[in-house]
C-alpha cells in the first residue's frame, strides 16, 4: 500500500505540489516504521533458536 501511495503521489507528473508536501512526512514516517518492524522480526527470528537451545 505504501509503495502504491508513494508511486502515485511522487511519480505522477500531474500531481499537485501541495499534495506532495502534505504527504511527504507521512510517507517518510511509514517507511521508517516498516524498516524498524522488519529488522525487529529479523532479529527475533535469528535469536529464537539460540534462546531456545
Amino acid at each position: 500500500m505504501q509503495w502504491a501511495a508513494g508511486f502515485s503521489t511522487f511519480w505522477y507528473p500531474g500531481g499537485a505540489i501541495g499534495t506532495r508536501a502534505a504527504l511527504l512526512p507521512w510517507h517518510v514516517f511509514n517507511n521508517n516504521n516498516h524498516l524498524f518492524f522488519d529488522w525487529k522480526y529479523v532479529l527475533i527470528n535469528i535469536s529464537t533458536p539460540v534462546l531456545l537451545s
